[in-house]
């Protein structure tokens, strides 16, 4: 058995994550009583069990998983894994999220065995069929780009023959399946033409095409950047075929599947783009783009071409972090406003890495890529920002790279994809204007006027430039250009509209192109204006018109012979089953989805599914007959309208009687009977496998029927989540849950915050405080949505965070922790939805005070500010009190100390508090100084909650400055007696305080002690010993404070200079 986790040095230190690991392996060795690893029996497991019981299982687990990962001998491993899965009781997802930490932290580490081991493991867990499949998304992520080493292919070779192996299992999760085809799609790119790795490369196509072909409705989600990366692989034999299908065929797919414009009208979600960059070069690339400075940025960028960008084949990674910064990499405000390196200038540094055209030309489409199609309502200005920064700050320095961009975004207007040449010329002058409005530039005049100047770099540029945006030229700088002939909207079989019969001469060779011509962005010449007849205009129009009316009926009727053939091919699946289902069927086919025929047919169909003899309603008929139902109700899946809030019953029967929801209906009302819905829900099940949006429906059909007639049918979605996942109806939630609230949160937004009441209520065990549930909510929240929560969470309808047990105290500090490093919007919502929750104290979301830096994380700092700034009367406990004492010394504690200190009984109040807390810390500073070893001191060291003594002197120091400070400003209201320094500085408790921190000098290291010289002599102005007093006075006042650490204030001395013979007490302003 190997020793090792980790590849070490003679220079490494002992890794604290490795030796925790290990660690726990040798507790189970101890707790089994095996002096070696590879000496497992029979009774290994009862003896694991046993100790999982009476010991934390967590801890055990994991090192039952570090030894099957260290160990060699095949038949031992397998032996320790059946002792794990029979241990767990948690179906294995706490030691899989730790398995993951692991991983995500250190897989390049890694000993090669190690690495084979973890692959092995999740194929294992796979066949078992474990949840396991963040195991795969987070191992997708450690194949790094562009590169051919032996640790990269074998870890690449590995995992794809898992989830070969294993393809039902991952079938089961769509998003595991989308990342898998997104990834390997990438990586054919590297293996492509390679003769060693040919064996590799046709296990990727075999693998990536059968997933486009058979799971394209999971699939085609992902969005434009699928697109994108077919671009790269069209030329393939297998993938020019499935490309030729989504050019001319795309209902073959999915049914009314409108091809490359829908597509490419789907924006990727980032954690694809994500996927292409590994762990490490993300982080790195987050680093310089967060912290260094413009002008220090050159060993970075040097250190990261050595290390990613030094080989030849690792140019096609450079497309795939450009995209990553354009599109993951959303610089704050500060960092926008500071000096550090901007996005467009690393995004210039990209592309003069590039050093062949092929590569050049991906890597700029990567950079533009949502120019093409740019809508407000869909991108946002940080997508385009980038770009047009590079060309305006590059205009004189490096013009080739300026026009170099313009003139290949110009020339994709005509020659991206002919059927969409509006749109794209649409979407790149939505682009300039969205930047010139928002601020990004001024104009773009000064960029598009300097051309000429540039001929020799772009020939065709000027001209493309006054067809395409000519808006952006003043009027007396303008160029009358005839208007370039646009593509009609027709079939993309018919390749381009042609006008011949006008000006035939006159019409370039590019107007003849193919439709695929767009497949090469590099264009070697630019086509010429045509002219166009004013007085022909009307009649081509009317031709044009005439003619798309003629392709429209020739598309649908193609559209019906298409879906006939495909629909015939599974009747006849379920005509060798079950004749009577086959013809009903036909006869369904027969009738027009809007007609009531339809519907009866339809219910017949379901109740003979319901009711089904003849044999099981296995996959082998049920997946036909859902196929079949889902293509003919397909206008069912049209986005869900949410009932007003007088809905009466027509408007409920309208939004609840599409076809589809008959299958629903016939569920809902036979909920109370399972055996009869049983094969009803089997249905449902492949009708989700069919389109992921199944559920959406399923879901709003229950929340409308329960709206409708006062009923609850919830209870069928935790037996929906138990079926499709065929796991516990616990473990079936966990992974579900999340998934279908992601789902709901990108198609079905309002149904989604309409729903999650009811689903935080009927499973606040598993949601309440879920880190990956908020994070989804509040990174795609709107101030609509979020009022909305905001108000169900006051009245009390909607708890999403409890601190009622330390276990959920833990999870709610770990979650505000963790949201310190979310995007700025997505940490103000989390705060307004933590301050509605009336049952969440100050002192619960106060832990989260001690992290915090005022330089950093502004989002949480304004929002704790703001929620006491709006409660005057607010006195602070003394557990809070702890907390603001254990903050790191900043501006916004002592301003939060002064508002507590704004009147006398919440100062005293206050002081109070301070006071124990400097007791409790002295006290303990103090046991440890009597501590034998110095080293055991040292380890021992603090929490990051816990103040110290010298941060509590900062505080107060810092609060003595501004009181100070405030009495100088001059302001009318720091005039009132309330904020009197001597008011405050001089309060009995206060002082106090401070002669307690003054007894306790030796504390301070003797480098800081000058530091605290001005907190003293607070103590000397407050002195009440004054030579001046009568003898009777101090004979008086030595008998009231015959304590040596009673000290009160003096009395401020009268105009006149003399001294009060009154007792010593505070005189008022």
């Amino acid at each position: 058995m190997s020793e090792r986790l980790l590849v070490h040095t003679a220079l490494d230190a002992r890794d604290e994550v490795e030796d925790y690991w290990l660690k726990h392996k040798d507790q189970v060795l101890q707790q089994v009583k095996l002096p070696n690893p590879d000496l497992i029996d029979s009774d290994t497991s009862r003896l694991l069990i046993q100790a999982c019981q009476q010991n934390n299982p967590d801890d055990l687990l994991v090192g039952a998983c570090c030894i099957f990962i260290l160990s060699k001998d095949d038949r031992v491993s397998q032996l320790w894994l059946n002792c794990l899965c029979n241990a767990s009781r948690d179906s294995l997802q706490t030691t899989i999220s730790r398995l993951l930490d692991l991983i995500s932290r250190k897989f390049h580490k890694f000993t090669d065995h190690v690495q084979t081991k973890v692959v092995r493991l999740l194929g294992n867990l796979a066949e078992k069929g474990f949840g396991a499949h963040s195991i795969v998304n987070i191992l997708l992520r450690q194949i790094i780009g562009g590169h051919l080493s032996n640790e990269n292919i074998r870890l690449t070779e590995t995992l794809l023959d898992v989830l070969i192996a294993n393809r039902p299992w991952l079938e089961r999760n769509q998003e595991c399946l989308q990342f898998a085809t997104f990834r390997y799609l990438r990586l054919i790119q590297d293996h492509n033409g390679n003769q060693q790795l040919e064996r590799l490369f046709q296990k990727e196509v075999t693998f990536v095409m059968h997933n486009l072909r058979h799971k394209f409705t999971d699939i085609y989600p992902i969005g434009k950047d699928l697109v994108r990366l077919l671009m790269r692989v069209c030329h393939i034999e297998p993938f020019k075929e499935f490309w030729a299908t989504l050019l001319h065929n795309p209902n073959s797919l999915i049914p009314k599947f409108n091809g490359l414009q829908e597509l490419l009208k789907i924006r990727t979600p980032t954690k694809f783009v994500k996927l292409n960059i590994s762990v490490e070069l993300q982080n790195k690339i987050s680093f310089i783009l967060a912290k260094v400075r413009f002008g220090q940025h050159l060993h970075h960028e040097k250190w990261l071409s050595k290390q990613y960008l030094s080989s030849l084949t690792s140019q096609t990674l450079l497309p795939d972090i450009m995209r990553f910064i354009v599109a993951c990499v959303v610089p704050t405000n500060e960092i926008l406003a500071s000096d550090v390196l901007p996005r467009w200038a690393f995004c210039g540094y990209i592309l003069s890495q590039c050093n062949n055209l092929q590569v050049t030309s991906a890597t700029r489409l990567s950079l533009i890529w949502d120019w093409l199609l740019f809508n407000e309502n869909r991108n946002t200005i940080m997508d385009i920002e980038p770009g047009l920064l590079l060309m305006q700050q590059s205009r004189k320095i490096h013009p080739q790279v300026t026009y170099g961009i313009l003139d290949f975004l110009l020339r994709l207007v005509k020659e991206f994809y002919p059927p969409m040449e509006d749109e794209i010329r649409r979407g790149i002058v939505n682009s300039f204007r969205c930047c010139i409005k928002v601020g990004v530039a001024k104009s773009i005049e000064p960029i598009l006027l300097e051309t000429q100047r540039y001929a020799s770099i772009t020939p065709c540029l000027h001209n493309m430039i006054q067809l395409n945006l000519q808006e952006f030229i003043r009027p007396e700088h303008r160029v009358k250009v005839g208007p370039e002939k646009k593509a009609r909207k027709a079939d993309p079989n018919d390749g381009r509209f042609s006008d011949e019969d006008e000006d035939s001469n006159d019409v370039p060779e590019s107007k003849k192109a193919k439709t695929e011509h767009f497949l090469n962005p590099k264009i070697e010449d630019t086509p010429a204006p045509v002219k166009q007849s004013n007085d022909a205009e009307k009649t081509r129009e009317d031709l044009k018109n005439r003619y798309n009316q003629i392709v429209d009926q020739i598309n649908a009727l193609k559209r019906d012979t298409v879906s006939l053939e495909i629909e015939e091919e599974f009747l006849s699946k379920i005509r060798m089953i079950d004749e009577d289902m086959a013809e009903s069927i036909e006869k369904l086919m027969k009738c027009k989805a809007e007609e009531d025929e339809f519907a009866q047919n339809l219910d017949i169909i379901l109740s003979k599914v319901s009711a089904f003899d003849n044999g099981p309603f296995d996959s082998d008929i049920c997946d036909p007959v859902a196929t079949c139902i889902y293509r003919l109700c397909y206008a069912s899946y049209d986005p869900i309208r949410i009932p007003s809030d007088k809905a009466d019953d027509d408007e409920f029967d309208e939004l609840l009687g599409r076809p589809l929801y008959i299958l629903f209906r016939q569920i809902v009302e036979r909920m109370d009977r399972i055996d009869e819905i049983d094969n009803l829900m089997d249905l449902l099940i492949s009708l989700q496998n069919n389109d992921g949006r199944t559920v959406h429906h399923f879901l709003f059909y229950i929340y409308g029927h329960n709206l409708q007639h006062n009923s609850d049918g919830w209870s069928l979605f935790p037996t929906f989540c138990k079926r499709i996942t065929e796991s516990e109806l616990a473990d079936a939630l966990e992974i579900q849950l999340p998934l279908s609230i992601a789902s709901l949160l990108e198609h079905e937004r309002e149904l989604l915050f309409r729903l999650l009441p009811k689903m935080y209520k009927e499973h606040a065990k598993l949601l309440v405080n879920h880190h990956e549930v908020i994070k989804i909510i509040v990174s795609e929240i709107t101030p609509k949505d979020l009022q909305f929560l905001q108000t169900r969470l006051m009245v009390g309808g909607l708890t999403m965070f409890k601190t009622n047990t330390q276990v959920t105290q833990n999870d709610f500090k770990n979650l505000l922790i963790e949201s310190l490093n979310w995007e700025s919007f997505e940490q103000q919502a989390l705060w307004v939805l933590v301050f509605a929750h009336k049952s969440v104290k100050p002192e619960s979301w106060g832990v989260v005070i001690p992290y915090l830096n005022e330089e950093i994380h502004f989002e949480a700092v304004t929002a704790i500010s703001n929620y006491f700034f709006g409660r005057d009367e607010y006195k602070p406990s003394g557990e809070l009190t702890n907390l603001f004492l254990a903050a790191k010394r900043s501006e916004w504690i002592a301003v939060l100390m002064m508002l507590f200190c704004d009147n006398e009984e919440k100062r005293k109040h206050f002081y109070e508090h301070f006071g124990h807390t400097l007791f409790v810390c002295i006290k303990k500073n103090q046991s440890n100084t009597q501590a034998t070893s110095r080293r055991k001191r040292q380890l021992e060291g603090r929490k990051k909650d816990e103040p110290t003594f010298i941060g509590i002197l900062k505080h107060m120091n810092l609060f003595r400055m501004m009181i100070e400070n405030r009495a100088n400003t001059g302001d009318k209201r720091t005039k009132k007696a309330a904020n009197d320094p001597k008011t405050i500085l001089g309060d009995d408790t206060f002082l106090s305080v401070l002669l307690a921190a003054k007894d306790n000098l030796r504390m301070i290291p003797e480098d800081e002690t000058e530091d605290f010289s001005d907190l003293w002599k607070i103590m000397d102005e407050m002195e009440i010993y004054n030579n001046e007093d009568s003898p009777k006075q101090r004979k008086e006042s030595g008998k009231k404070q015959s304590k040596k650490h009673k000290r009160t204030t003096i009395e401020i001395s009268d105009s006149d200079g003399s001294d009060s013979e009154t007792p010593p007490k505070k005189k008022r302003t």
